[in-house]
């Protein structure tokens, strides 16, 4: 699991400054939970997404620009 950690934290700092195409699968009060295409729900890491106000919806796609990077996870931005 160590190795396997170092792996995906590289290629997830690989995608930092990418734009992205998600789908919302859930949102709260600034943070909204999603995943682009290449993540399986409930195996894959998501993407979370830093939404200040602006709320999308369940299921809604909105672009992102990725901003950091964790072991599974991605921290994005809205554009």
């Amino acid at each position: 699991m160590t190795l396997q950690s170092g792996i995906s934290l590289g290629k997830n700092e690989s995608m930092i400054g990418r734009t992205l195409k998600v789908v919302v699968d859930e949102t709260g009060d600034s943070t909204a939970v999603c995943r682009y295409e290449g993540q399986a729900p409930e195996i894959d890491g998501v993407v979370l997404v830093d939404i200040g106000n602006q709320a999308p919806s369940v299921n809604e796609f909105v672009c992102v620009r990725i901003t950091g990077a964790y072991d599974y996870d991605l921290r994005s931005e809205l554009i």
